[in-house]
C-alpha cells in the first residue's frame, strides 16, 4: 500500500514537471540576446554585455546548425530529390509530405533580405544558412565592449572579423559605422596609415570623390571654382552633396592631411571642399524643413537662419559644422587662395551662431592680416 502511494506521488510530481516544461518560456533568440547585450553595454556592464554577445553568437550558430540538419535530412528522400534544386518544386513536395519544419525554413529564408540572391535554388538557401552561422552584429558588440575598456587590439580583432562577414549583416548599411569604428580604433592605436585606409574605404562608396590624386571631374570642377573665384559664394551656391554618411570621413581626412601629415594640401583641399559642401547642404535642407520656401541666399543668411533653430544648432555642434568651414579657410589660405579664405572667415566671424567658432574665424582673420 505504501509503495503504491510512493509510485502515485512520483507520478504526480512527474506530471507537474511535464506541465511546467510545456509552459516554460522558449529560449531567447539571437536577436533578443544581442538586444540585451546592447542595453548592458550602454549601462557600462561590460562583463554582462560580453557574456550576452557570446551567447547570441552561440545561439545563432546553434539555430543555423539545427536548420541545416533538418533541411538536409528532409532533402534525402528520393521523392524530394526528383524535384531537383528548384525551390517551388521542392516546396510542393515538402508540403505534400507534410514536412512543415523543412518547408518553414525555406519560406523563412525567402521572406528575408537575402531572398533575391537565392534565385530559385535550394542549394543557395543551404549555402546562405551555412554562411550565416557567423553573427557579425555580435562581433561588433564584442568589439565595442573591448573598445570601451581600452583594449583596442582586441576590439580591432572583433571589428575585422565582423567586416569579413559584412555581406550578411542584417542591415547592410551597418557596414559604414563599422568602418568608422575601425578608423577610430586605429587612431587610438596611433596607426594613422590604417586610419586613412578605413576612412578612404568609406569614401570609396562616394562616386563624386574618386580617389586621392585621381579625383572625379565633378570634384575637380568644385576645386577650380573654390580657387579661381574671388569668394566662395559661387561654390556654395552651385554645389550640393547629400551623402551624409561621408561627412565624418571627409572631416577626419582633412584634419589628417592638413595637420598630421606634413600639410599635404593637395590631399587636404579635395576632402575639405567636400566636407564643407556636405555641411552647407545639410544645413540648407534642415532650414528648409522649417521654411518650405527657403532658397539659398548666401552663407551668412544660412548661418543666421540655422542659429535660430535649436535642433539645427545642436546638429552643427555635434557634427563639427563650423570647425569644418574654418578649416576649409585655413587650407585655402595655405594653398594661396587668400581672398577666398578671408571671405569665408569674414562670413563666419559675422554670422556663425556658435560664438567659439566665430571668435576662431576672427583670430584667423587677424593672423591673415598680419601675414599680408
Amino acid at each position: 500500500m505504501r509503495s503504491r502511494a510512493i509510485v502515485s506521488l512520483f507520478a504526480f510530481v512527474a506530471s507537474l514537471l511535464a506541465a511546467g516544461a510545456a509552459f516554460a518560456a522558449p529560449p531567447e533568440t539571437p536577436w533578443e540576446l544581442l538586444s540585451r547585450a546592447r542595453i548592458s553595454l550602454e549601462a557600462g556592464e561590460y562583463g554582462e554585455a560580453l557574456r550576452l554577445a557570446n551567447a547570441a553568437r552561440d545561439a545563432r550558430r546553434a539555430e543555423r546548425e539545427l536548420s541545416l540538419d533538418i533541411l538536409r535530412e528532409s532533402l534525402r528522400p528520393a521523392e524530394v530529390k526528383r524535384a531537383g534544386d528548384d525551390i517551388p518544386a521542392v516546396l510542393a513536395v515538402l508540403d505534400r509530405r507534410e514536412d512543415a519544419p523543412a518547408a518553414s525554413i525555406i519560406r523563412s529564408a525567402l521572406d528575408g533580405p537575402a531572398a533575391p540572391s537565392f534565385g530559385k535554388s535550394v542549394s543557395k538557401v543551404i549555402a546562405w544558412l551555412e554562411r550565416t552561422r557567423e553573427y557579425p552584429e555580435a562581433d561588433v558588440l564584442s568589439g565595442a565592449v573591448y573598445e570601451a575598456e581600452g583594449e583596442y587590439a582586441q576590439a580591432m580583432t572583433y571589428y575585422e572579423r565582423a567586416w569579413e562577414s559584412r555581406d550578411i549583416l542584417d542591415v547592410p548599411d551597418d557596414r559604414i559605422p563599422l568602418v568608422y569604428r575601425m578608423a577610430d580604433v586605429s587612431a587610438m592605436m596611433d596607426d594613422q596609415g590604417a586610419r586613412e585606409k578605413y576612412l578612404l574605404l568609406v569614401l570609396s562608396e562616394d562616386p563624386v570623390f574618386g580617389t586621392p590624386g585621381s579625383e572625379s571631374p565633378t570634384l575637380l570642377a568644385m576645386i577650380r571654382s573654390a580657387e579661381e573665384e574671388g569668394t566662395l559664394e559661387k561654390f556654395f551656391k552651385l554645389y550640393r552633396h547629400s551623402r551624409y554618411f561621408t561627412l565624418k570621413a571627409y572631416q577626419d581626412l582633412a584634419i589628417f592631411y592638413y595637420q598630421k601629415s606634413r600639410s599635404r594640401l593637395d590631399r587636404a583641399l579635395p576632402v575639405s571642399a567636400m566636407a564643407s559642401c556636405v555641411v552647407v547642404t545639410r544645413l540648407s535642407e534642415a532650414v528648409r524643413q522649417y521654411d518650405f520656401e527657403y532658397v539659398y541666399a548666401g552663407l551668412s543668411d544660412l548661418m543666421s537662419r540655422a542659429g535660430k533653430r535649436r535642433e539645427i544648432a545642436e546638429w552643427a555642434a555635434a557634427n563639427r559644422a563650423w570647425e569644418t568651414l574654418v578649416t576649409f579657410g585655413s587650407i585655402l589660405w595655405d594653398r594661396g587662395a587668400r581672398s577666398q579664405a578671408a571671405w569665408l572667415w569674414s562670413e563666419l566671424a559675422a554670422a556663425c551662431p556658435d560664438k567659439r567658432w566665430a571668435a576662431k574665424a576672427r583670430r584667423e582673420l587677424d593672423r591673415a592680416g598680419k601675414a599680408e
